[in-house]
């Protein structure tokens, strides 16, 4: 398929060097009361650093990507992010860990990331 320039830089990874602390992400959804759903985004080890986003990458600064369904959606500069709708059926949430240049954390070559599933009551799926 064609690449984007999103896909490109999207792709690129950083692995957490030997000696190094290395992050971690945990995620947690929750419905809203009012609307929506509310994803908590949980690290140690990383700090999110949103003013310093396309500056020099770093192991353990940056922000994180919000992948629904392995579809990309949003940029997430902090713990919390409220997500106004979800699709009806089953969700998966996942989070990973990106540098200042939107490279992927990584550590043994596998992406720094978390995930959860969330089921969504789709009235046109109801048997």
């Amino acid at each position: 398929g064609v690449r984007t320039t999103h896909d490109v830089f999207h792709s690129r990874t950083i692995e957490v060097p030997a000696g190094t602390p290395v992050p971690a992400v945990t995620v947690r959804i929750e419905p809203d009361e009012i609307e929506g759903w509310n994803l908590y985004v949980g690290t140690a080890n990383f700090t999110f650093e949103p003013t310093k986003v396309n500056g020099e990458s770093s192991p353990t600064t940056g922000h994180a990507h919000l992948y629904i369904n392995d579809k990309p959606m949003q940029r997430i500069y902090g713990t919390w992010t409220h997500l106004p709708t979800l699709p009806g059926g089953t969700n998966d949430i996942r989070v990973t860990l990106n540098a200042n240049s939107f490279e992927t954390l990584t550590t043994q070559g596998q992406p720094i990331e978390d995930s959860a599933v969330v089921e969504v009551y789709d009235p046109n799926q109801a048997g």
